[in-house]
């Protein structure tokens, strides 16, 4: 039995409704009913086999699945990321780390620490997204948060190697990751929600664009912490601030949610932290 962390990451299985998969420091598919979860991986802190007590440095903190599925539609190919402290306290053994496995139904022997120089200060690995034109999975962006350090970094072979896709991004916390997919590895769209807003850019190539207009104008997204994105749902949430909900990101106040709504752009506080949806072409949002 593992003890989990407060805020447990868990992933629905991408090729089947019945199953999730649950992280606390090792991973455990199951039912989504609930019952008994089986072990999928290793202990990501010390890479043994020992229950997880819940206080570990990598514990984990973002997960994805995808690629091919076995005969009971579990994705074979499943990332892991785990927390980490950054450089200002040490911890033994360092957290911030990236696992891949291409082979899960091999169960722990299969997994590979592929973190390599991307996280040398150890910060969180806030977010991991497949890219779905892959269909073998290898193709994931990850994401660092901290300072002074490369935010995003894309694999197309499964964690073997990767390329530094920051770019222009700013020097701030990458939170949260969201790929739409196109017909192929170039003509996708990627979105990162940061400490400081939204920001798109091709999954061919590395440039990065504020979602929404400039400040001042209509449209005009505020300078909030972006914790989760979703690019199917039309629903934007700031905790303590209201609810909105998107009419082609056109940001409206969400009178369905029960929760009071601010009307007021400047009523936004900076530091509350915002749940986005985003549509691939709906690049703006009204603050109302």
């Amino acid at each position: 039995m593992d003890t989990s962390p407060f805020y447990l990451t868990f992933i629905n299985a991408p090729h089947s409704a019945s199953s999730v998969t649950l992280g606390t420091c090792r991973i455990r598919p199951g039912s989504s009913t609930g019952g008994s979860f089986s072990l999928l991986s290793p202990d990501f802190e010390t890479g043994g086999s020992g229950a997880c007590i819940g206080n570990e440095t990598n514990l984990i903190r973002s997960l994805a699945a995808g690629g091919v599925s076995d005969a009971n539609g579990l994705s074979q190919v499943i990332y892991v990321g785990t927390n980490g402290e950054g450089p200002l306290v040490p911890t033994i053994p360092r957290g911030g780390n990236v696992w891949v496995t291409t082979n899960a139904d091999a169960g722990a022997g299969a997994w590979a620490d592929v973190t390599q120089s991307i996280n040398p200060q150890g910060f969180p690995v806030s977010g991991i997204a497949l890219d779905a034109a892959d269909p073998l999975g290898k193709t994931a962006y990850v994401a660092i948060m901290g300072f002074h350090t490369p935010h995003l970094w894309k694999t197309t072979n499964a964690g073997i190697s990767w390329t530094d896709f920051t770019a222009t991004l700013p020097d701030a916390p990458v939170n949260v990751i969201v790929v739409d997919s196109g017909s192929s590895l170039l003509n996708g769209m990627v979105y990162v929600g940061t400490d400081v807003g939204v920001f798109a850019s091709s999954t061919g190539a590395p440039n990065w664009s504020e979602v929404g207009p400039t400040a001042g104008q209509q449209g005009f997204l505020p300078n909030v912490a972006v914790t989760t994105q979703n690019l199917q749902c039309g629903r934007a949430e700031t905790p303590a601030r209201g609810h909105l909900r998107s009419r082609n990101l056109g940001m409206e106040p969400d009178h369905d949610s029960g929760f009071p709504t601010q009307r007021s752009e400047r009523s936004v506080n900076r530091h509350s932290r915002t749940k986005l949806n985003l549509r691939r072409d709906d690049l703006r949002a009204e603050w109302l």
